[in-house]
This record gives C-alpha cells, sequence and structure tokens, in this order.
C-alpha cells in the first residue's frame, strides 16, 4: 500500500520531510498489539522501515483508516546515539518554524515521566489550511524513552498518540482538546510502554 505522510509524520520525530513510502502491517519491532490507550483498542494498522535505522509502526481503532483516522498510536524507533534531551530540542525547534506559518501550531514540554528522569514528554498542536480554513487540526503527545537496541547499541523510542478532526469538526477541537490535555498527557506518563525488539 502506498502511503503520503499529512501532518503527524510531516514534521516527524526527529526529521522534516515529506515523502510517499510503501507499507503493510507486518509487526517489524515485535509489538504485534493491540494497544490500549484512552479506553481504546488499537490493532496493528500500517508498518515500514522508512530508512535504515528508523522503524515506524501505526495502529488504529477498529474501523478506522490510515488517511482518514481520529485516533491513532504509533511507535517510532530510531537506531541513534542520541540524548533524549537533543532529540525533544529537534522537535521543539521544528515546532517553532511551523509556528510561523501555522497559528494552531504550538508545543510544550512536560516534566520527566521516568523515576529514573530519562523520558520526557511533548505535546502539540498542528493544522492544515484550505484557504485561511482549518482542513484538519491534530493534537500529539510524543512520550522520547531511551532504549537499548542490544549488542551495546542505544536508540530512541517514541511512543505517541494522535487524535484529529477534520473540517467543520475542526472548529470546536482546539477547545476539547484544551478540557481534555491535562488527562492525556497524564495517560500518556502513566502507561506501560511496549518493548521493542529489532530483527537481528
Amino acid at each position: 500500500m502506498k502511503k503520503k505522510y499529512f501532518i503527524s509524520l510531516l514534521i516527524i520525530v526527529l526529521f522534516s520531510y515529506s515523502f510517499v513510502i510503501a507499507g503493510d502491517d507486518k509487526d517489524r519491532i515485535g509489538v504485534e498489539g493491540p494497544l490500549s490507550f484512552n479506553n481504546t483498542s488499537f490493532n496493528l494498522a500500517w508498518s515500514d522501515k522508512a530508512r535504515d535505522n528508523y522503524y515506524i509502526q501505526e495502529y488504529l481503532p477498529a474501523g478506522e483508516q490510515v488517511e482518514s483516522f481520529v485516533q491513532m498510536m504509533s511507535l517510532h524507533v530510531f537506531l541513534i546515539d542520541m540524548s533524549i534531551d537533543d532529540a525533544v530540542q529537534i522537535k521543539l525547534n521544528e515546532l517553532d518554524k511551523r509556528s510561523k506559518t501555522d497559528d494552531v501550531c504550538k508545543g510544550s514540554v512536560n516534566e520527566t515521566v521516568s523515576s529514573d528522569g530519562k523520558e520526557t514528554l511533548v505535546d502539540f498542536l498542528l493544522s492544515e489550511k484550505q484557504k485561511d480554513t482549518p482542513e484538519i487540526v491534530e493534537y500529539n503527545v510524543y512520550r522520547y524513552i531511551p532504549v537499548n537496541i542490544g549488542d551495546g547499541e542505544n536508540g530512541i523510542l517514541v511512543y505517541a498518540y494522535t487524535k484529529r478532526a477534520y473540517g467543520k469538526d475542526a472548529e470546536g477541537f482546539i477547545d476539547t482538546i484544551n478540557k481534555d490535555r491535562r488527562n492525556i498527557v497524564e495517560q500518556m506518563g502513566n502507561t506501560e510502554v511496549p518493548k521493542v525488539k529489532i530483527p537481528e
């Protein structure tokens, strides 16, 4: 299946680029699912090894499609030797740049969510407009987690929740998110993170 990234991956977790990529629903990182979050069950819907050092898997509620989802969970695995602070700063820089052309765009860094202080949460809003009217408004929560890939290699796992509204539904979406944001962030900070396993 061919898939074009729009908002949630147009500004990627560590890299900014837009592309068309082939993928399927094969489990590539040892997390078949389903995942559970926000009182919803998410099933594996799409995955790919987008780069030699980057794996992604997306999970959707029953009945939703990748191209038109309302809620999505995703796992991003980067085989990269980088600190969480540096990875988060890259994301914040991207959001700052986007905010100059997207007046909905804003993000915040939350307190570390692990007892060892090694994890960080970033949540943010984005929009895609058509003739100054929001066509899509999207809310994301990214949980940045350092992981050991094996054989002494380090990496970063980003456990992400995304919620979208389209067209007329986008108008009141930001108000709804502002009411629900604290609860969603707390859930993401407390939820059990799947253990990933990269094929040798």
